[in-house]
């Protein structure tokens, strides 16, 4: 039994699991959702589709994308979930024509995915006008039409078989497509099972939720595959629905008795604020477990999160972490202890990491900073910090994360470079760097992104968060890089802002700014702008588009408000 449907049709996962779609308003039993995938299955055969094909799939996370992956999967194609397009069919169309907006960035990066995976169709639940895609453009609702169903899964898929492509534009905007085969995604989904019992209930989970957006591994792993794997009845539903009313999904995991669900440090800083609202209503969240992953992890967020759940019945030994990335399928590491380790150290010259027992307040080793674990390796996962020559690092040295094993990427969609740069040696090159201590790993920064300003190393996630923080930005309307400019290195802050705000208040804000940087950072950036909203592009999970917002700038593509 290679791959998951073949898991599901040899009773892999007993019962009848209940899934809710609050969004949609409806409640589906996996077999309603299997006779669905049926008939979607008996539309795609209809369109062409055979073995091996690629389809796009532009799904908001609901009822539509579980039975139309199922589907993929029965006729052994390969899915290639993307974003659904946002905004009308007339945006769409006039992003088609050439905009440089939002949705013509969008289209544009979809017609490249379409034409790199040569995709024979490209699958959508809301109707949308896009002259390049006429051919291969159809909606879930057409599939859907009344067809001879086709009578079984075609025959057992190949372990090293293609699960899916995870194409992703990342924070480069260079689109690349992992690979993922199914013996990755069964080896996961083995392994993310395990790291819910081994957390302290010695079995699987029984109830699982998700906002998660299906098109980004951890979306689709947490929110689909593992309650299918599992046989955990699930919640799942689009993250718009989610940001409306975070106090509402809460309850509704209260209702439900939800025991696991996922969150990244950024929107969790977003939404608890509103969560406080259910304090005093009797709801109880004693059996959730929640996983903080994809992004760096933020202390201070960790804090109110333990203080606004703990009321209602979770207590913050619940709260775990969890490292990954789409090239080792999802998970890399996860918190295997009871509450989440935290450490404060300086980085040295040379890298070496300084901890408060070894000397680390000492002067003129850089700003101190608390660094949040985010877990030890999975038992199947070889992670090892490795210097620029690949040699392995010991503990506390500052070096790139590297993976590999059975989750493990045989590389990227039609991209040999790409895969030679990346996996050349065996192991995957994450581009992350982080040290070990005690077993446990400590995610730092992007190599890419990480500043030294006047010889010392400059984190510049630490220096967003801690502008984030100030009541006039907010959560993710920060973001600072270095920019070469013909005079020298610059120091770059980007703050999103209102064009209503007037020029005194601007001007008092911008030195609360420099202020809080130079008092927790020891330095100030050499510029900082405030920027419309919206400028602060994410990725699919969250994270800053850095590379992106970067180039933009160096470009005067980027307006400025102040």
């Amino acid at each position: 039994m290679a791959g998951l449907l073949n898991w599901l049709d040899h009773g892999g996962a007993a019962g009848d699991p209940l899934w809710h779609f609050p969004a949609e308003g409806i409640d589906r039993r996996l077999s309603e959702l299997r006779t669905q995938s049926g008939a979607i299955a008996a539309g795609l055969a209809a369109r062409g589709i055979r073995p091996g094909d690629r389809v796009v799939m532009l799904l908001d996370t609901g009822s539509a994308a579980v039975s139309l992956l199922l589907a993929l999967w029965q006729l052994q194609a390969v899915p290639v979930p993307l974003r659904p397009w946002s905004g009308t069919a007339s945006e769409t169309a006039s992003g088609a024509a050439g905009g440089t907006d939002r949705a013509g960035g969008f289209l544009r990066f979809l017609l490249e995915v379409t034409r790199r995976s040569d995709a024979r169709l490209v699958v959508t639940d809301r109707p949308a006008v896009v002259p390049q895609l006429e051919p291969l453009l159809t909606t879930v609702e057409a599939l859907e039409a009344p067809l001879e169903r086709l009578p079984a899964t075609i025959g057992d898929c190949r372990a090293d078989g293609l699960a899916l492509i995870q194409f992703s534009s990342g924070s480069t905007g260079q689109p690349k497509g992992v690979m993922v085969t199914h013996a990755m995604v069964m080896a996961q989904l083995r392994q993310l099972a395990d790291n819910y019992a081994a957390a302290g209930s010695g079995r699987s989970p029984r109830s699982i939720a998700s906002w998660l957006p299906f098109y980004h591994d951890m979306g689709l792993f947490i929110g689909i595959l593992l309650p299918l794997f599992t046989g955990a009845d699930a919640m799942v539903a689009p993250p718009a629905w989610y940001m409306r009313n975070p106090a509402r999904w809460f309850a509704a995991m209260a209702a439900r008795g939800s025991d696991l669900t996922f969150s990244t440090s950024s929107v969790l800083a977003a939404t608890l604020r509103g969560v406080r609202r259910l304090h005093g209503r009797g709801c109880d969240l004693s059996a959730l477990i929640l996983y903080v992953a994809a992004e760096k992890i933020s202390p201070a967020v960790l804090d109110e999160a333990a203080a606004v759940l703990a009321p209602l019945g979770m207590p913050p030994s619940q709260l775990r972490a969890g490292y990954g990335m789409a090239e080792y399928t999802l998970g890399c590491t996860h918190s295997r202890d009871p509450g989440l380790r935290r450490l404060r150290v300086r980085i040295a010259p040379g890298g070496r990491v300084l901890t408060g027992d070894d000397g680390g307040g000492g002067d003129g080793d850089g700003e101190a900073l608390e660094l949040v674990s985010v877990g030890r390796p999975n038992d199947s996962c070889d992670l090892v910090v490795r210097d620029e020559a690949g040699h392995p690092l010991g503990e506390l040295r500052l070096g790139e994360i590297t993976v590999a094993g059975p989750c493990l990427t045989p590389g990227y969609w039609r991209d040999e470079a790409m895969t030679q740069r990346a996996l050349g040696r065996g192991w995957m090159r994450s581009g992350d760097l982080g040290f070990l201590h005690d077993g446990e790993l400590f995610f730092v920064a992007r190599k890419d992104e990480m500043l030294v300003v006047g010889g010392r190393n400059v984190i510049p996630a630490d220096v967003e968060l801690e502008v984030e923080s100030l009541p006039f930005v907010g959560p993710g309307r920060a973001v600072l890089f270095g920019a070469d400019e013909p005079g020298g290195p610059r120091q770059v802050l980007l703050v999103e802002g209102n064009a209503a705000s007037p020029p005194p208040v601007v001007s008092g804000r911008l030195t609360a700014i420099r202020r809080c940087i130079l008092d927790g950072f020891g330095f100030v950036p050499t510029d900082i702008a405030v920027v419309p909203k919206g400028t602060i592009e994410k990725t699919s999970s969250g994270k800053k588009r850095t590379a992106v917002i970067r180039r933009r700038w160096q470009a005067g593509a980027i307006p400025q408000l102040a």
